[in-house]
């Protein structure tokens, strides 16, 4: 052995596997850590398939079935992104009934002040029907609303104003006796 040369000591048994396990192990934690930091871009994904999105969170209770909302959204679709229909800078007051199913579901998780995007499959928008010419059968939607105002336990007047507005029924055709 020459005087430049240094000993080299044998690695100790199990020392290459206790190694290879702990970068595993950083790997893994780098991984989940990865999944929950992203957690919030994905959004949440309900039992229909409606995928929500918190932009910027809003605040007290979530709008019910009996309330109203002043809203400003923008529908696109999810395959192109082109816009089909917009209110921004226009409010509308809705009422979380009487739209396509996912867009009904997605008002009732939001809070006032707060901005989502919400996700809505084919299957609860317009379906293989879609709605030609501006939405194609079997297409997946994207909406982002901005909730300015809730009004609470506003749906019931609302719903009867609508009913009163509504034209009225053609009459009953009457059987050959005229009853």
């Amino acid at each position: 052995m020459s005087a430049t040369q240094v000993p080299l000591r044998p690695i100790a048994k199990g020392s290459v596997a206790k190694f290879w396990l702990a970068i595993l192990a950083l790997i893994a934690v780098g991984v989940a850590l990865a999944a929950l930091s992203t957690a919030p871009v994905r959004g949440e994904t309900t039992e229909s398939g409606l995928n929500i999105r918190v932009i910027e969170e809003g605040d007290g209770d979530p709008l019910t079935a009996n309330d109203a909302a002043l809203l400003e959204y923008e529908g696109s679709l999810a395959s192109t992104g082109e816009v089909f229909d917009s209110t921004i800078d226009n409010p509308v007051p809705m009422i979380p009934e009487g739209h396509i199913p996912g867009f009904d579901e997605g008002l009732l998780k939001m809070r006032a002040g707060g901005e989502y995007r919400i996700t809505i499959p084919a299957d609860i928008a317009y379906g293989a029907d879609g709605r030609p010419p501006v939405i194609p059968p079997n297409s997946d939607l994207v909406f982002r609303i901005k909730i300015l105002e809730i009004g609470r336990d506003l749906a019931p007047m609302i719903r009867m104003q609508q009913q009163q507005m509504a034209p009225p029924m053609p009459p009953m055709p009457q059987d050959e006796a005229g009853q």
